[in-house]
């Protein structure tokens, strides 16, 4: 019971993590990229008017920033229209030019940690802090746990002259939320063109980011819990019967007196289903907090280790109906064990008394 509520509560994870973009630090639904330089005020409004946004965040980009002397790309973020915000895993958001974040894989690259003080830009660099651990959009050179990630003032202060820059070294977006209720692709469309009437020339594009390939890959995973929780289903089954059918042949010597003292048969049938449904009773009562327990443990390791923003999973349905089942299923599995035990003749097995 322990292993099947355990591979259902990891599937539901996956399901989860699968299902939920935020959790792998897409907090926007569509964004807006110009791939040769940053957005001027005009096209930022443009792309924010539309009546179907109800929060927008620019996300200029950055190939080549100095932390420590080493190359990184990094974000500068500005809020444009509510509240959008950046996951983070740990410590908080950059909210001055003086505090930077960083993705997981690229501190783990540079040796830091959060609160450890760096040297950004060109040297001598300016002074800056660490403040937090998040989760960064992807581009087309950068995945979702790479990257550095400072106020959109910090960045500019960070970057080298523009004569030291090459084309496709500063990037800019604007990372948008629609409202309940809006058409993405209609919407996203809508802000394209905008833009475009504002700047012909712009190289803008639009659509919604798709989730990280590590992500994605869990869903082969889907099926290998599901796989598990039917062999520790069968491993139950067989336990439960082989546990009944040695009561049997243990009892039988017992079972003979009860019915020699009046015990019928339907007493000697009702006394093994009375311990298969105990057998199952108890399993149920053991097996599913800690199979849920073990499920979350294995869910967070994993969590962990991608990363990913880890909420403790629940296979619901499962865990609802686990219950009846168990005690249907082990009732059946009894009906074999029950019927012997109804069949003992008291004369032949107490011949030997």
């Amino acid at each position: 019971m322990i292993g099947i509520v355990a591979c259902f509560t990891f599937r539901a994870g996956i399901l989860d993590a699968q299902s939920t973009p935020a959790r792998s630090g897409i907090v926007f639904d569509d964004e807006v990229g110009n791939a040769v330089r940053l957005f001027s005020p005009a096209e930022l409004a443009a792309a924010t008017h539309d009546k179907a946004v109800a929060a927008a965040l620019q996300a200029a980009w950055a190939r080549n920033v100095l932390i420590n002397g080493k190359a990184t790309p990094t974000f500068g973020t500005s809020p444009l229209v509510g509240n959008l915000r950046l996951v983070v895993l740990a410590g908080r958001d950059p909210r001055g030019p003086d505090e930077i974040a960083i993705a997981p894989a690229t501190m783990k690259n540079l040796g830091l940690a959060v609160g450890d003080r760096v040297k950004v830009g060109p040297s001598p660099g300016r002074a800056a802090r660490i403040v937090g651990e998040a989760l960064l959009p992807t581009t087309s050179h950068t995945d979702y746990d790479e990257s550095a990630w400072m106020t959109l003032s910090g960045l500019r202060a960070s970057l080298p002259p523009a004569s030291q820059m090459g084309a496709d070294d500063l990037q800019d977006y604007v990372l948008l939320r629609w409202k309940p209720g809006v058409d993405p692709a209609a919407a996203a469309t809508r802000v394209q063109e905008s833009v475009m009437k504002v700047s012909p020339s712009c190289e803008c594009n639009a659509g919604p980011q798709p989730l990280p390939s590590e992500i994605s890959d869990l869903g082969r995973l889907r099926s290998l819990p599901f796989a598990l929780g039917i062999f520790f289903a069968l491993l139950a089954i067989a336990t439960v019967a082989h546990a009944l059918v040695t009561t049997v042949r243990r009892w039988r010597h017992d079972f003979a007196v009860l019915r020699a003292l009046g015990f019928t048969r339907r007493q000697s049938r009702g006394a093994i289903a009375w311990q298969s449904t105990m057998l199952a009773a108890a399993g149920v009562l053991v097996g599913v907090p800690l199979g849920i327990g073990i499920g979350r443990i294995v869910w967070r390791w994993l969590a962990d280790s991608f990363p990913f923003v880890y909420a403790p999973p629940l296979a619901a349905v499962a865990v609802i109906v686990v219950v009846p089942v168990a005690i249907v299923v082990a009732n059946v599995v009894a009906a074999g064990p029950a019927r012997s035990a109804a069949r003992i003749r008291p004369a032949e097995v107490l011949r030997a008394e």
